[in-house]
């Protein structure tokens, strides 16, 4: 792995763990996602979706916002 490869995938990595707190924080569309990390290159943000998508079970509430934690759990649940 390049040096240039090691920093994208921490970059990754950390706007993964950016993304599961919001998630835990309150639903979001992921267009809020994309909003609130403008300064972020797309291909790196759709990385970090991808992993997020593929390690959490994500929920969606009646606006089909995502959810995660506590309430995606319950929302599981029904």
């Amino acid at each position: 792995m390049t040096i240039s490869s090691r920093a994208a995938a921490a970059d990754i990595a950390r706007l993964d763990g950016a993304i599961v707190a919001a998630l835990l924080e309150r639903p979001l569309l992921f267009m809020d996602l994309v909003r609130a990390h403008r300064d972020v290159p797309y291909r790196t943000l759709l990385l970090a979706w991808g992993a997020v998508r593929d390690r959490e079970r994500l929920a969606r509430d009646d606006e089909g916002r995502y959810v995660d934690g506590p309430v995606g759990l319950a929302m599981r649940r029904l």
